[in-house]
């Protein structure tokens, strides 16, 4: 999971810097900052890639399904929880705030709650053996048998034998597994501004109270 998500997000950084004419808010910005782990700047980089992969659609700067997903299952699942007004298309508010879940910093009880519901497809708040075998049929070779694996993490996780996994018995299993959650953590997230500079257009720091300030 982990590498499906980085060569999505970082593979647009090898194309030469997107166009300047894209609508850009330092506010908005400093809002989505206060709600993720990301600083200001390295959600600048993620503005730039973001209107990068925007080209071509529209000037609303809204990224559709069919451009992120390209086909892929699981790409379009990570589509689908990103896209919280479920509009069908992405606006960058929702791409950072999707993505903010694969920084290091996110706390641990968030990314346990997003990989229950990217198992959860139908919003259940239960987990069955069919979304199991969904998950893993899209992320495991064809051909694979599901069923040694699907029946091992429900005799270990389903612990009140009633053929469901709720949200307790996930996190219980999780606690037992942590190893479970390291895809949900890509550490090119917390280094945008090291690894892709040349995409540092407006800001190099920001502090709400510096600049705020009347120097006049």
């Amino acid at each position: 999971m982990a590498s499906l998500i980085s060569k999505w997000v970082f593979s647009c950084f090898g194309g030469g810097a997107p166009p300047k004419d894209k609508l850009y808010n330092i506010d908005c910005l400093a809002k989505i900052a206060s709600a993720t782990p990301f600083q200001v700047c390295e959600l600048e980089a993620l503005h730039e890639l973001f209107a990068s992969l925007c080209q071509g659609e529209d000037r609303s700067f809204k990224l559709s399904k069919a451009t992120w997903a390209q086909g892929c299952r699981m790409s379009a699942r990570f589509f689908d929880m990103f896209d919280v007004d479920r509009d069908g298309r992405l606006n960058f508010d929702e791409f950072a705030r999707g993505l903010a879940v694969f920084h290091p910093s996110t706390p641990r009880d968030a990314k346990i709650k997003f990989m229950f519901d990217f198992y959860d497809l139908q919003r259940k708040g239960f987990l069955v053996k069919s979304d199991i075998e969904g998950f893993l049929a899209g992320a495991l070779p064809s051909g694979t048998n599901l069923d040694p694996i699907v029946d091992a993490t429900f005799a270990e996780a389903d612990t009140n034998l009633d053929g469901r996994i709720d949200r307790d018995e996930w996190r219980a299993m999780v606690a037992k597994h942590e190893t479970i959650l390291r895809p949900l953590t890509l550490k090119a997230l917390q280094e945008l501004t090291l690894a892709y500079p040349d995409f540092i257009f407006h800001v190099v720091d920001y502090n709400p109270e510096v600049n705020s300030l009347d120097h006049s």
